[in-house]
């Protein structure tokens, strides 16, 4: 795959107070937004196949938050002297590691100032919607909002790679476990509908997301409610101010909700999974209503099987699914539910069919302890299982941990390079990769990491032509809103014998084969394989303690690399002892 744009140096990294000065090549920007590649499961930006990888440090990076300003991404000033403000600081960070995307939200069911501060008051400028103490005016938008909200994303824009911004429409669960009672959308918190004193209330946080009632037609959907059927209709206008506000810019596309059919433990029933898709479908047509042409990319965020079952009933305009954690364990007992690993292996070539959508990974555990080790394992499997986009979502942003994360992002992307993602045209599955045969049952267990693990994969394929392979030996953790990979390390080395099957050539071909880790840049071992169209070529693996990636790439004469081992080379030692995710799996 071309890129459309190379790693930054990361002598621009301690540059962190003179941001602009890694700014001086501009970079080319796109005149159409981002949209959906001839490969239907991959992206595509200025012309160019393109895979996502970023890290969103929470999801305000336009709301001034001083008290968060130094570990989130916020619009305070960080540094009087340059007027560099946090979110910048974080999309350099971004850019440092040529990394492309981040998110945000726009319209949250909580008020972040009134919950977190004493006195309770909102941040300046946090909603949408003006504001005088102690009602927000639904019927009233607040510039200083926009154009800081505005500003955001122009910065992204500026950036060499472009950062891609999702913006995230509605979230109806962000502080729902707090105090519900502070969302702009609580009767107690905003002056009516229209002025005119009739109640705005979703009355339950899930409507906020779904009708009342749902209809067998796509198109359906009903409220009975007076003061939801108020709510609805000032949510439709919302939505249109948005895309209005943001119909120019090309690095943008929408996510309609986050999380709509993943209901907190302990808290109401889901709502009716027609009614919801009903409803995303109403969102959906109403952002292609008010958008430019050709229009932004539509994403939703899915999770239970009711709702990913009746995707074929999604708005044409919706393109991407996106789903969270490696693994969901918290939904009520009647839901069957898929973190992004499961979802993308169940309708992606899986058991459960094919969606005709795009996979994103949004959202990785952020608290209490954020993925560090385990996120590499996570983002390079996705992506290697014909996933699109991945967010490392992450409340840490400027700790050494997510710039550990960073560093094995920027791998990923660049590790992708020189695969043609256009032409992937099969996600592999089964107990070996189809051109890969051998791989190991399960991980062994070791003194660093109990119980003992197994071995999880991603493999793509554009066959005669080029083949990645992702394998990493972990456990998944069991304590509640954990959802994440934990290394097991061996401190002997796994290593792996495998049986190349790299096409059906006629006459001789010649592959490189780069054995990778995101440990570091180059590659741990590169040797050279004839393919002679038939059989297959046994390769064995250098030594590596919890994680290696497999490319092979088509090459000839002083392009091949001269040795025809790498049995004896030894990948960098596992990491550890360094991040959180040294803690054992229950």
């Amino acid at each position: 795959m071309k890129m459309h744009s190379k790693r930054q140096p990361l002598q621009c990294l301690v540059l962190a107070t003179l941001a602009y000065a890694c700014l001086a090549v501009a970079p080319a920007h796109a005149t159409n937004p981002i949209t959906l590649d001839t490969n239907p499961h991959y992206l595509n930006y200025n012309s160019q196949t393109t895979v996502l990888a970023g890290m969103s440090g929470d999801d305000l990076p336009h709301v001034l938050r001083p008290d968060l300003k130094d570990t989130f991404c916020t619009f305070d000033v960080v540094n009087q002297t340059t007027g560099q403000r946090s979110y910048q600081r974080c999309s350099f960070r971004l850019q440092a590691f040529g990394l492309n995307k981040m998110q945000l939200w726009i319209s949250l069911n909580s008020s972040s100032g009134l919950e977190r501060l004493t006195p309770p008051a909102p941040y300046q400028d946090e909603q949408p919607f003006t504001y005088s103490a102690p009602l927000w005016n639904l019927n009233s938008y607040n510039s200083t909002y926009f154009s800081n909200l505005n500003a955001v994303i122009t910065d992204a824009l500026s950036r060499n790679p472009n950062i891609i911004v999702e913006v995230v429409l509605f979230d109806p669960w962000n502080g729902y476990h707090d105090n519900p009672s502070t969302s702009p959308w609580s009767p107690g918190r905003n002056t009516g509908f229209n002025g005119n004193g009739n109640t705005v209330d979703f009355t339950q946080n899930r409507y906020m997301v779904s009708y009342e009632h749902g209809s067998g037609n796509p198109d359906g959907g009903t409220d009975s409610t007076p003061s939801i059927q108020n709510a609805r209709i000032l949510q439709q206008r919302l939505v249109a101010q948005v895309v209005h506000a943001l119909k120019g810019f090309p690095n943008i596309y929408y996510e309609i909700a986050n999380e709509p059919d993943l209901v907190p433990a302990n808290s109401q029933t889901p709502p009716d999974t027609m009614a919801m898709i009903n409803w995303h479908n109403f969102i959906a047509r109403t952002i292609a209503a008010n958008d430019s042409n050709p229009p932004h990319l539509i994403a939703v965020n899915m999770m239970t099987q009711n709702a990913l079952n009746l995707a074929s009933l999604f708005d044409s305009n919706i393109k991407i699914v996106n789903g969270h954690y490696v693994e969901l364990i918290n939904s009520p007992s009647s839901t069957i539910t898929f973190g992004a690993l499961p979802l993308i292996e169940n309708y992606w070539n899986g058991p459960n069919g094919s969606l005709a959508l795009t996979f994103g990974f949004n959202e990785s555990r952020s608290v209490p302890i954020p993925v560090i080790v385990g996120a590499r394992a996570e983002a390079w499997e996705f992506m290697l299982n014909e996933g699109s986009v991945y967010d490392n979502y992450n409340v840490n942003f400027i700790d050494p941990g997510s710039a550990a994360v960073r560093g094995y992002l920027g791998r990923l992307l660049t590790f992708l390079q020189p695969i043609s993602l256009t032409n992937i045209n099969w996600r592999q599955n089964g107990s070996s990769p189809g051109w890969a045969g051998g791989l190991s049952a399960s991980g062994t267990q070791t003194a660093e990491d109990q119980p003992t693990g197994k071995t999880y994969w991603g493999a793509i394929q554009h066959p005669n032509h080029s083949y990645a392979l992702y394998l990493h030996h972990s456990c998944l953790t069991t304590i509640l809103n954990q959802h994440r990979y934990k290394p097991v390390c061996s401190s002997a080395g796994y290593q792996e014998t495998l049986q190349l099957v790299p096409g059906k050539n006629t006459g001789s071909v010649t592959y490189k084969v780069d054995w990778i880790t995101p440990d570091q840049d180059a590659p741990v071992c590169s040797q050279v394989i004839s393919w002679a169209g038939t059989g297959f070529v046994q390769v064995t693996s250098p030594k590596y303690p919890f994680d290696l990636a497999l490319r092979l790439t088509l090459c000839s004469g002083s392009s091949c690399p001269t040795l025809t081992d790498c049995s004896t080379a030894q990948s960098p030692a596992c990491p550890l002892n360094t991040y959180p995710d040294a803690a054992t799996c229950p």
